[in-house]
Protein backbone atom coordinates (compact mmCIF):
# COMPACT_ATOMS: atom_id res chain seq x y z
CA UNK A 1 0.00 0.00 0.00
CA UNK A 2 2.56 2.38 0.71
CA UNK A 3 4.11 2.07 -2.24
CA UNK A 4 1.29 2.46 -4.01
CA UNK A 5 0.69 5.35 -2.59
CA UNK A 6 4.40 6.49 -3.42
CA UNK A 7 3.85 5.82 -7.07
CA UNK A 8 0.54 8.19 -7.30
CA UNK A 9 3.12 11.02 -5.87
CA UNK A 10 3.69 13.07 -9.10
CA UNK A 11 7.64 13.09 -10.14
CA UNK A 12 7.56 17.10 -9.69
CA UNK A 13 6.25 16.96 -6.25
CA UNK A 14 8.96 14.50 -5.36
CA UNK A 15 12.25 16.30 -7.39
CA UNK A 16 10.92 19.95 -5.84
CA UNK A 17 9.90 19.31 -2.38
CA UNK A 18 10.60 15.68 -0.99
CA UNK A 19 14.00 15.51 -2.55
CA UNK A 20 14.97 18.72 -2.87
CA UNK A 21 14.21 19.86 1.16
CA UNK A 22 14.32 16.16 2.78
CA UNK A 23 17.73 15.36 1.13
CA UNK A 24 19.56 17.48 -1.35
CA UNK A 25 19.51 20.41 1.60
CA UNK A 26 20.42 18.02 4.24
CA UNK A 27 22.65 16.22 2.38
CA UNK A 28 24.57 19.53 0.63
CA UNK A 29 24.81 20.63 4.39
CA UNK A 30 26.56 17.99 5.58
CA UNK A 31 29.17 18.22 2.44
CA UNK A 32 29.82 21.88 3.00
CA UNK A 33 30.68 20.82 6.69
CA UNK A 34 32.99 18.14 5.56
CA UNK A 35 34.42 19.57 2.83
CA UNK A 36 33.87 23.86 2.53
CA UNK A 37 35.98 23.93 -0.47
CA UNK A 38 33.38 22.53 -2.59
CA UNK A 39 31.04 24.96 -2.55
CA UNK A 40 28.41 22.45 -2.21
CA UNK A 41 24.51 23.31 -2.57
CA UNK A 42 20.75 21.65 -3.96
CA UNK A 43 19.43 22.24 -6.94
CA UNK A 44 15.73 20.71 -7.06
CA UNK A 45 16.35 17.27 -6.68
CA UNK A 46 20.34 17.27 -7.10
CA UNK A 47 23.23 18.38 -4.72
CA UNK A 48 25.70 19.81 -6.88
CA UNK A 49 29.17 22.05 -7.26
CA UNK A 50 32.33 22.55 -8.87
CA UNK A 51 33.63 19.25 -8.80
CA UNK A 52 30.56 16.98 -8.79
CA UNK A 53 26.70 16.81 -9.26
CA UNK A 54 24.64 13.92 -8.03
CA UNK A 55 21.10 13.63 -9.21
CA UNK A 56 18.80 11.76 -6.93
CA UNK A 57 16.14 10.32 -8.63
CA UNK A 58 12.48 7.73 -7.63
CA UNK A 59 13.81 4.33 -6.59
CA UNK A 60 17.04 5.58 -5.67
CA UNK A 61 16.25 7.73 -2.71
CA UNK A 62 15.72 4.89 0.07
CA UNK A 63 12.24 4.70 0.04
CA UNK A 64 11.85 1.46 -0.42
CA UNK A 65 13.78 0.79 2.77
CA UNK A 66 11.49 3.15 4.41
CA UNK A 67 8.62 1.26 3.68
CA UNK A 68 9.74 -2.24 4.39
CA UNK A 69 10.60 -1.31 7.88
CA UNK A 70 7.74 0.59 8.59
CA UNK A 71 5.56 -2.19 7.70
CA UNK A 72 7.42 -4.35 9.54
CA UNK A 73 7.31 -2.57 12.37
CA UNK A 74 3.87 -1.90 12.02
CA UNK A 75 2.68 -5.68 11.50
CA UNK A 76 4.71 -6.91 14.71
CA UNK A 77 2.45 -8.12 17.59
CA UNK A 78 2.79 -5.57 20.83
CA UNK A 79 1.70 -2.71 22.37
CA UNK A 80 1.06 -0.11 19.48
CA UNK A 81 2.98 2.54 21.44
CA UNK A 82 6.01 0.15 21.43
CA UNK A 83 5.27 -0.51 17.72
CA UNK A 84 5.27 2.98 16.69
CA UNK A 85 7.98 3.98 18.67
CA UNK A 86 10.31 1.35 17.23
CA UNK A 87 9.19 2.62 13.67
CA UNK A 88 9.99 6.21 14.42
CA UNK A 89 13.71 5.20 15.79
CA UNK A 90 14.22 2.88 12.65
CA UNK A 91 13.21 5.62 10.39
CA UNK A 92 15.14 8.15 11.75
CA UNK A 93 17.64 5.41 11.36
CA UNK A 94 17.10 4.69 8.49
CA UNK A 95 16.95 8.33 7.22
CA UNK A 96 20.27 9.13 8.47
CA UNK A 97 22.09 6.00 6.93
CA UNK A 98 20.27 7.18 3.41
CA UNK A 99 21.37 10.65 3.67
CA UNK A 100 25.44 9.39 4.51
CA UNK A 101 24.86 7.19 1.45
CA UNK A 102 24.12 10.01 -0.65
CA UNK A 103 27.10 12.05 0.97
CA UNK A 104 29.23 9.23 0.01
CA UNK A 105 27.99 8.81 -3.20
CA UNK A 106 28.96 12.58 -4.15
CA UNK A 107 32.56 11.76 -2.69
CA UNK A 108 32.45 9.27 -5.16
CA UNK A 109 31.64 11.01 -8.30
CA UNK A 110 33.72 14.26 -6.90
CA UNK A 111 36.98 12.39 -6.66
CA UNK A 112 36.45 9.19 -8.66
CA UNK A 113 34.16 9.32 -11.40
CA UNK A 114 34.38 6.41 -13.29
CA UNK A 115 33.62 4.56 -10.41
Amino acid sequence: VLSLLYGLVPDHVLRDQVFHWGLAMPAASVIDVVAPAHGAHAQANMVASARATLEIVRGCEGAGAFFLLAAAMLALPGALRARLAGAAIGLALVYALNLLRIVALYFVVAYRGAW
